[in-house]
């Protein structure tokens, strides 16, 4: 799962090399600060749902294009913030231990030994309706989008000064 934004320059107006180089190092930085908060802000939403890997920041220049992006590659991610789409689920035949399933059984009136051996030879299918995602990443980007441009048109506004443009 990527989360994250490109600031595109005008190429033809950063000629020098050095000048896109501090470009992306003054702008960069900016975004990289706020992007990893937001990294620990989609990390404190979701430190309950187990997820394998950590959020980690990416920052990669190339050309005009500077991007920054804050990334998971659990697949646990994506269907904890997007939801699934109905789906089926099959659990196939297997012996189940009896004591696991005679509290059950016999709560029901069911031969425990009956439901083993019935378990043991059918595959179960279930229809899952789909989960509705928790939608973490919508609801931190609502929440940040401003943020990051200001982020922006500050590292900008730094930029310019760096290079001692007058800035209004």
């Amino acid at each position: 799962m990527t989360f994250g934004l490109d600031v595109h320059y005008p190429a033809g107006s950063i000629q020098q090399s050095d000048v896109r180089a501090t470009f992306r190092a003054v702008v960069g930085s900016r975004i990289r600060r706020r992007m990893d908060a937001i990294a620990a802000d989609m990390a404190a939403q979701t430190q309950y749902q187990r997820l394998k890997d950590k959020y980690r920041v990416v920052q990669t220049s190339v050309g005009a294009v500077l991007s920054v992006e804050v990334l998971n590659d659990d697949e646990l991610w994506a269907i904890l913030d997007k939801g699934t789409r109905p789906h089926d689920i099959l659990i196939p035949a297997h012996w189940v231990a009896i004591s696991s399933i005679e509290g059950w059984a016999l709560a029901h009136g069911i031969n425990p030994y009956a439901l083993q051996y019935s378990l043991a030879h059918k595959d179960i299918l279930i229809k899952h309706p789909g989960t509705k995602g928790e939608g973490v990443s919508q609801r931190v980007w609502d929440a940040s989008a401003n943020t990051i441009v200001a982020a922006i048109d500050e590292g900008t506004g730094a930029w310019l000064k760096s290079w001692g443009t007058l800035v209004e």
